[in-house]
């Protein structure tokens, strides 16, 4: 697939996101992340609708990646440590 397409997959996420329907737009950005790895867009909204989700351990993992991938994200440092406290009083409840 030409390069392009990563963004119209990432494009796509974000309108069924907009819809409410969270399961197609996780496809499109993961399908986007296939195509290029360090494509921080698609990770960053991915985090998002896990956090819609209230699914904390791949809030934490998405999140990190966007910070692997651009650590001077100073936003998504502080949306990081919430879900990771978010994940710690889940996983204390169990």
């Amino acid at each position: 697939l030409d390069p392009g397409w990563v963004e119209v997959l990432c494009n796509l996420g974000v309108i069924y996101e907009k819809e409410g329907n969270l399961g197609d737009a996780i496809k499109y950005y993961e399908g986007a992340i296939a195509r290029q790895r360090d494509y921080v867009e698609a990770h960053y909204n991915l985090g998002v609708v896990y956090w819609k989700l209230n699914a904390w351990e791949k809030v934490v993992e998405y999140f990190g990646r966007v910070l692997e991938i651009t650590p001077e994200r100073s936003d998504v440092r502080k949306y990081l440590a919430s879900a990771e406290s978010k994940l710690a009083a889940q996983e204390s409840n169990k």
